[in-house]
């Protein structure tokens, strides 16, 4: 029901594994401050949102409710087009996330994460990082001494 601008803080985005162990959590996003942040199907489709959205850090973050939002969109073109904007950045984002997933190794994609969010990748729990490349905390433990 909300749109959330994130001004000071990290979020992390995460689900679980219903069929194999329903209480492993992954973590498939991370948002940072400048960002905006919700789940985006929950909030197109109107139905509960199948994600999960934590606060790693103390957070500052701004709440538009959805109406005040289509609103917005209906009576101003520079809201249009920051929106545009904004979900052009997210698309970009998630395809860049997919490429990563399907062509890099955990390595790689772990030094990436830290070239693209080195301010604030340090304030993230090692365990949520490792689930967000695919690895256990110990293999993320050998990957950070190889890299470091």
């Amino acid at each position: 029901n909300y749109l959330y601008f994130i001004e000071k803080g990290i979020l992390r985005y995460w689900t679980t594994t219903s069929h194999n162990d329903p209480d492993k959590e992954i973590t498939f996003w991370f948002s940072f401050p400048g960002e905006f942040a919700n789940s985006y199907f929950s909030l197109k489709q109107k139905e509960p949102s199948q994600i999960n959205i934590q606060a790693l850090t103390n957070c500052v973050i701004w709440k538009l409710a959805k109406q005040d939002l289509v609103d917005l969109y209906e009576t101003s073109l520079n809201i249009n087009k920051i929106a545009r904007i904004v979900l052009e950045d997210a698309l970009v984002r998630k395809i860049t996330r997919e490429i990563q997933l399907l062509g890099l190794s955990c390595e790689e994609i772990y030094k990436e994460l830290m070239i693209k969010n080195k301010e604030f990748i340090q304030q993230i729990p090692l365990k949520y990082i490792a689930s967000y490349i695919g690895v256990t905390p110990q293999t993320l433990s050998q990957i950070r001494k190889k890299t470091h």
